[in-house]
């Protein structure tokens, strides 16, 4: 029955509630929540509302509620288990009322890694608290309240080659198994085992569900590497997963997170009261890791460092996101090299100012990309202007392209038509109302004139009727 327990929390783990329900029907995010009309009695003002951070559903109208499991057994109409083999089959899990011991031992595999990891976590986190030690020195340097560090479970991993290990093995897990989950590290060569992580500074990494699942870990001499990561397991793959998730989910507002590539970065801001805001876990952002973020929000700005490689790593994401269908901003640092600097330097006023004013990510491709280019040169303006326009060809709305044109035109002096032709925008109506604009004034010229010749005429008429002899003349 244990076995069964555990293969229905891996399925329930795997299978989002509001991934679920939306396949069923239309549900619409409200806040931190979804609505929508309940399917279980008749109404016309939805009540029923899905929580994606505690993964239930309710109605306040006929008060149906539940998990995942109820909602499918309500909707398919089918009994506990054959609602279980429906969700996993969704979910990738062969289950048979005779589930294969290959299956089990997988489960059985996943939920004791998690628990190991649970463990190393209390184990770090006491570590940081209880003694005096470089890590929690090296945190309140940083600037971080205790109050920060225990909300983010913030460790710290002893000097020493085996301490990780002795407490796990204390507690009965096998030195194969925290090989296997990543936390200690084995040399065949000698039939050495040692902990992975030694004298730093330890990120617990929770996936969105809060199960932790991996560690990142910052050194506090001069070894290398900086940051190091848990290798990839059966529970953690951080091209799937994002730092800071399973806490900044109950914080997104207006569909929006804030993308950044540090663990300091993320929890700085989040000391700041900026609080929807997820970070890459040391490597390039990945098209698993946008989806994973199209699930809970559908915007992104992106706040990362504004160095070279920080210019880079924001290009590459900038395609990314955008294929995962988010539309993208940048958020400038101004003088500062990273968002911690930042929030330091401006506070959260300055921080939330930035945001407001964070750029549509075509004018900080068209930025990086003029800094290519001599613009005083008319061959390179020219060259730029073209690679520049390739870029708004690409842009699906009329508008856009015609609001990036405007800047392009204005950065070169190059009139707004030659861009607008460039890049697609038919011109025809502006030449039209620069032709009507032209009658316009030709008309108006020509009523002058006309005016003119009546006035003159009437100031000689005038003068004939005054003057004898010049009537005798004419």
């Amino acid at each position: 029955m244990n076995d069964l327990k555990d293969i229905i929390e891996e399925i329930k783990s795997r299978c989002d509630i509001v991934d679920v329900i939306s396949d069923y029907m239309h549900i619409e995010k409200s806040g931190s929540n979804y609505t929508g009309l309940c399917p279980f009695h008749t109404e016309k003002t939805g009540s029923f509302m899905v929580s994606k951070s505690k993964q239930i559903y309710k109605c306040f109208g006929c008060n149906a509620g539940g998990d995942v499991i109820s909602f499918v057994m309500r909707w398919e109409n089918v009994d506990f288990m054959e609602a279980v083999k429906i969700l996993a089959k969704r979910c990738g899990i062969t289950l048979n009322r005779n589930i294969s011991e290959e299956e089990r031992q997988k489960i059985q595999e996943i939920n004791k890694f998690r628990e190991i990891h649970t463990e190393a976590a209390r184990f770090y986190f006491a570590n940081l608290l209880s003694r005096k030690n470089p890590g929690y020195e090296y945190l309140k340097k940083r600037g971080l309240s205790d109050k920060i560090i225990k909300k983010f479970g913030l460790g710290y991993s002893l000097n020493s080659w085996n301490s990780l290990m002795n407490h796990l093995l204390a507690k009965g897990y096998d030195k194969a198994d925290l090989v296997k989950c990543g936390l200690v590290t084995h040399k065949s060569e000698t039939n050495k085992y040692y902990d992975r992580f030694r004298n730093r500074v330890m990120f617990p990494i929770f996936n969105y569900n809060g199960k932790v699942i991996g560690f990142g870990g910052r050194v506090l001499d001069d070894s290398l590497p900086k940051y190091l990561n848990s290798p990839e397991t059966l529970i953690f793959n951080k091209r799937l997963n994002l730092y800071g998730l399973n806490i900044s989910k109950k914080s997104i507002k207006d569909d929006t997170l804030i993308l950044v590539e540090g663990y300091m970065d993320l929890i700085s801001l989040y000391q700041n009261n900026i609080e929807n805001v997820v970070a890459t876990l040391g490597t390039a952002l990945t098209i698993g890791q946008a989806k994973l973020i199209r699930k809970f929000a559908k915007n992104v700005i992106i706040s990362y460092d504004s160095d070279q490689a920080g210019q880079n790593a924001t290009l590459r994401a900038i395609d990314i996101l955008l294929q995962a269908d988010i539309k993208v901003k940048i958020l400038n640092l101004k003088d500062c090299k990273d968002p911690d600097d930042f929030i330091k330097k401006y506070g959260f006023e300055g921080y939330k100012k930035a945001i407001d004013e964070s750029d549509y990510y075509i004018k900080f491709k068209i930025d990086i990309l003029k800094n290519k280019y001599n613009l005083q040169n008319d061959t390179q303006k020219m060259s730029f202007v073209e690679e520049a326009t390739l870029l708004l060809r690409r842009l699906k709305s009329p508008i856009e392209k015609d609001l990036y044109a405007k800047y392009l035109s204005d950065l070169t002096n190059i009139s707004i038509e030659s861009i607008r032709a460039n890049v697609g925008i038919k011109v025809k109506n502006n030449y039209n109302n620069i032709k009507n604009n032209t009658n316009n004034r030709k008309i108006e010229q020509m009523s002058k004139i006309q005016n003119g010749y009546l006035k003159v005429e009437a100031k000689f008429i005038k003068l004939l009727m005054e003057n004898k002899n010049w009537r005798n003349s004419v």
